[in-house]
């Protein structure tokens, strides 16, 4: 049997999310959220992202947009420069 066919054989749930979910969830599991019940997750990579926690869980919200910082609307319509910041 193929590498690929164990696979397709396990009844193990996948979750993806990115870069910044997943660092809020690792916060919450072995991080400095351990212990408290809600919290938000601030990482700064190629994007700017966030990851909310609440209840201990990744919170997503009702249009799974909640701590998508980066793509925030600052000055719609004009362009940005220093005196428009």
């Amino acid at each position: 049997m193929s590498v690929a066919g164990k696979f397709l054989r396990r009844k193990t749930k996948i979750h993806v999310e990115n870069n910044a979910k997943c660092a809020a969830m690792a916060e919450v599991a072995v991080g400095s959220l351990m212990y408290d019940e809600n919290g938000f997750v601030l990482i700064f990579s190629t994007m700017i992202g966030g990851g909310y926690i609440r209840n201990h869980k990744i919170y997503k919200g009702k249009h799974f947009a909640t701590g998508e910082v980066s793509y925030i609307i600052l000055n719609s319509g004009k362009k940005l420069d220093d005196e428009n910041l």
